[in-house]
């Protein structure tokens, strides 16, 4: 049996940059895994047979899975027959914009080719995992990257950033990526300024991180749902140097210089809502 710990993302920045002939939008974004995790169980079949039990129960179609998807498609892809056992303890909030579906994906997909010793490189993976979600091949990068296309591709960013502190808070409700996207006004981003981002992102000055927050999906998800930005407000009068809405939310991260502010924010804000207290992951 092999034991994976997935990681969920943040998006530090997300610009939406407008709608792609296939259908999808184009964007440019810069993600980061943070230290919380699902847990993937994988044994192996004698049988031709995928199983998957995931806890607590997401209530969805095997087919409609993900970890399922990533399964049967490395399957189909490389002609495999076998089967596996898949047991996902889920820790990420489901339809957060945390990347928990993804990063499970990912992690199934890198198990089993390692299990059925199928032998694919990380570029044919990321192939596979692109057909499942937009997100999944940034989980088989580094810890932090440029992610841009509809999410396909994915540059690693040079340099070793410092680790960051980050309360993460989820209303009582998901928010569907679809959705987000229906809402959204697309912007433009010269190179010039994405260059910026970058050497600002992982300049040691947290200011200068906390200027770089944007998220392109943010303003229509709040028109939708208002809590979204009083759950920023609280978080900065709380300490937080900047706050921002993750991927397509519905959770938002307020970034903190010390564990001490972050634990009181957390204090004030766990009564009405999902709260966990992160670091990003480097290296």
């Amino acid at each position: 049996m092999l034991v994976l710990r997935a990681p969920a993302k943040i998006n530090w920045c997300l610009y939406v940059l407008g709608k792609r002939p296939d259908g999808y939008h184009e964007i440019w974004s810069v993600m980061q895994k943070i230290s919380l995790y699902d847990t993937l169980q994988i044994k192996i079949l004698d049988k031709d047979q995928i199983s998957v039990v995931v806890e607590p129960d997401i209530e969805v179609k095997p087919e409609e899975n993900l970890v399922y998807r990533a399964a049967e498609l490395l399957k189909e892809y490389t002609g495999f027959k076998g089967g596996a056992r898949i047991y996902v303890k889920k820790e990420i909030p489901l339809q957060a914009g945390l990347g928990g579906g993804s990063t499970d994906a990912a992690y199934t997909l890198m198990g089993l080719n390692r299990l059925w010793g199928l032998g694919l490189g990380r570029a044919e993976l990321i192939n596979i995992g692109a057909e499942i979600g937009s997100d999944v091949p940034f989980f088989f990068t580094d810890s932090i990257a440029v992610v841009s296309g509809r999410g396909e591709t994915v540059e690693p960013i040079k340099g070793k950033p410092e680790k960051r502190l980050l309360l993460i808070v989820k209303p009582g409700f998901g928010m569907s990526t679809k959705r987000a996207y229906q809402l959204v006004k697309p912007t433009s981003l010269s190179d010039k300024r994405k260059l910026e981002i970058i050497e600002k992102i992982i300049d040691k000055d947290l200011q200068n991180l906390a200027a770089c927050l944007r998220n392109d999906l943010e303003p229509g998800v709040i028109e939708l749902h208002p809590v979204i930005k009083e759950i920023k407000i609280a978080l900065t009068e709380a300490g937080a140097l900047g706050a921002l809405m993750s991927g397509s939310g519905s959770a938002v991260f307020g970034l903190f210089r010390d564990h001490v502010d972050a634990a009181k924010a957390m204090e004030k804000l766990t009564p009405e809502y999902w709260c966990k207290i992160v670091e990003t992951i480097v290296g």
